[in-house]
């Protein structure tokens, strides 16, 4: 009942378990990754010198999102394939696009504003410049507005590409399947992925902006497409055997993928051959294929929607709480116990969202055969229809009630306790900070750097365009125009007599003329010439990725350094605490004369030290709060 319950529905009914266990594939690293930057994030202290392969392996997670992309391509390509293969004309770009809104729009739309009024609650103040980012997640513009991750959910970068292959995808399919040869169509397909990471890297749609949208990732999608091609072609043959051949071909895929994610275009196409090997491997493999259609897998799988849509600002809340129990400065097991308190509470809230909100959605044509699916539902069982309605909405609710209680933990909130923490800064009460994100973001918008490199870029752009334009120099255009009336004396003589007369004569002159020069240098040099300004172009688009890397760099590292002093220095007041309450019981037993007097000097020295430390403590957190605040040029605190 509840594997029936939790499967995924379809529009067309076709079900394949693959693609659901290939799903699950993509959405783990991705979960792990966020998971470990959170424990990292949360973490007084650690040593990972000892696990900095396991740590670049976790932090690699992004490659689950290529693994999304080529999915899509795939399930996406489906019925265009098949009506290529039929001959039949395939559902009109309406019909397609309604599909795609109904199917994806209402979670989508549903969380945003369930993080959004969890945002605003949180600091009300903030409230215009999260509508702001709000508006512009929701019409999936924000990695083109502001270039950067949507600070509602960082995660929706993704979906904005995913739109924008929505848009196309049936133009391109519909091209594509116009070559009617088969292995000519998927040659050419070949062809396109294996150059597709060096026109990237050509053209720097591996560097952003452009790389969060369709043109920096287009070459998975069309992987996906690649797959589908081999993947009907291999569903038209009999007996087709799975062997353990494809099983370690996947198995080396998915090393390779974790070890190929480079802007170097020779590791791209690495990557783009394993993700093809993984699909592939996932259909064809004797024991990878069994891996992807067991149960738990597929229904995991099914639900990588509603997973990827809230666990990182779920794990950001629970993770801020459970990593005050850690009981070990082993970053590996610290990840181990995180892991085994996160991910089944994670796992419990996803399947209520999952049932209540996102699988409504699944399989439906239209809003009105939604809403007819319901009132058939409601009026030939409705009894227990509600029942179950009522039990799967409280229990929700309770949950994700639990999760919003503390509204300063959300979103990368520093979880210092106001209450037994003072830090007067600017002599007004605690600091605390914006989230992450935000501080970033106001770095980038006031580095002068950065801007200096914007203003170096466009006098490049104006250099290029004078440069192509340095032809119209060589020509001229010359004109007179003359309108008049001349007078002429004309003398004639005879023997006898002189005679004069006089002539008058108008008269219209016009002369227009061009003249052109061409001098060879302007054939032989002009393209070198463009060659450097865009070579010099492309120095500055990387001096500035290195300076916002760097900029980046040294916003996270202030803000961790200063949540690390502001953890430490609470555990440090706790400390004096015990210290001044050992020192004052050690003060009145000194007295009586029941405390020696070495033991007093030493529990006093212990407190001076302690104080001396605070101070210390204090002093480096205040540094990398004003450091902060010099690199926004604004307040980065929370009102």
């Amino acid at each position: 009942m509840i594997s029936k319950m939790l499967k995924r529905v379809t529009s067309t009914g076709n079900y394949i378990g693959e693609i659901d266990g290939l799903r699950f594939l993509a959405v783990v690293p991705v979960v792990l990754m966020h998971l470990s930057e959170r424990v990292q994030k949360y973490s007084l202290g650690y040593d990972d010198s000892l696990y900095d392969s396991i740590l670049y392996y976790l932090s690699r997670g992004t490659v689950g999102v290529f693994l999304f992309f080529a999915i899509s391509g795939f399930i996406l390509g489906m019925p265009f394939a098949k009506c290529a293969l039929s001959g039949k004309k395939p559902k009109s770009y309406k019909i397609y696009l309604k599909r795609r809104f109904v199917r994806l729009e209402p979670p989508y739309i549903f969380w945003m504003l369930i993080f959004f009024t969890v945002l605003v609650i949180r600091d009300v103040d903030q409230f215009q410049y999260h509508f702001k980012h709000l508006i512009a997640s929701v019409f999936y513009v924000h990695n083109i507005i502001y270039n950067s991750y949507s600070t509602i959910n960082p995660v929706a970068w993704s979906l904005e590409v995913e739109l924008q292959f929505y848009l196309l995808a049936p133009f391109i399919f519909k091209i594509y399947f116009l070559i009617k040869n088969f292995k000519v169509r998927t040659k050419l397909l070949g062809v396109i992925v294996v150059l597709y990471p060096f026109v990237k890297s050509l053209l720097g749609w591996h560097s952003m902006p452009l790389k969060a949208t369709l043109l920096g990732n287009l070459d998975f999608f069309l992987i996906g497409l690649l797959a589908l091609e081999i993947y009907l072609a291999q569903a038209r043959k009999v007996n087709m055997k799975k062997t353990v051949v494809w099983d370690v071909v996947g198995l080396i895929s998915i090393i390779v993928l974790f070890n190929s994610w480079s802007s170097n275009p020779i590791l791209g196409l690495f990557l783009n051959v394993s993700i093809l090997g993984i699909i592939i491997s996932a259909f064809n493999g004797k024991y990878l294929n069994q891996l992807m259609n067991l149960k738990w897998v597929t229904l995991i799988g099914g639900m990588c929607y509603t997973i990827y849509l809230i666990h990182l600002p779920l794990m950001e809340f629970i993770i801020s709480f459970s990593s005050q129990w850690s009981v070990s400065s082993d970053l590996l097991i610290q990840i181990l116990l995180q892991s085994i308190i996160v991910l089944p509470i994670l796992m419990v809230i996803v399947v209520f969202a999952y049932v209540l909100i996102e699988r409504p959605f699944m399989g439906v044509m239209s809003i009105s055969t939604l809403f007819k699916n319901i009132f058939i539902n409601l009026s030939m069982k409705k009894h227990v229809f509600v029942n179950r309605l009522r039990i799967l909405t409280s229990s929700f609710w309770f949950l994700l009630l639990i999760c919003f209680c503390n509204f300063n933990q959300m979103m990368g909130q520093s979880d210092v306790n106001k209450s037994l923490v003072r830090f007067n800064v600017e002599e007004t009460g605690y600091i605390e900070l914006l989230p992450l994100e935000d501080i970033i973001y106001l770095a980038q918008e006031n580095s002068p750097l950065l801007k200096s490199t914007d203003y170096s870029l466009l006098n490049i752009d104006a250099e290029i365009k004078l440069i192509k334009q340095k032809w119209t120099e060589y020509l001229s255009l010359s004109g007179s125009y003359i309108y008049g009336t001349s007078s002429y004396l004309d003398q004639s003589e005879t023997v006898f007599e002189v005679d004069y007369s006089t002539l008058n004569r108008k008269s219209i002159f016009c002369h227009v003329g061009v003249s052109v020069r061409i001098p060879l240098s302007v054939i032989t040099n002009q393209k070198h010439k463009v060659m450097i300004a865009e070579n010099d172009k492309r120095i500055n688009l990387l001096q500035k990725d290195d300076a916002l890397m760097k900029l980046r760099q040294s916003v996270i590292s202030y803000y961790t350094t200063f949540n690390n002093r502001m953890r430490v220095l609470k555990v440090k007041n706790d400390k004096l605490q015990s210290l001044e309450l050992a020192s004052q019981y050690a003060e009145k037993a000194l007295k009586a004369g029941q405390l020696e007097i070495l033991e007093y000097s030493r529990i006093a020295t212990e407190r001076a030290q302690a104080n001396e430390e605070i101070e210390n403590v204090r002093s480096e957190a205040s540094l990398a709060f004003l450091i902060l605040s010099d690199l926004t040029g604004e307040s980065i605190r929370i009102k």
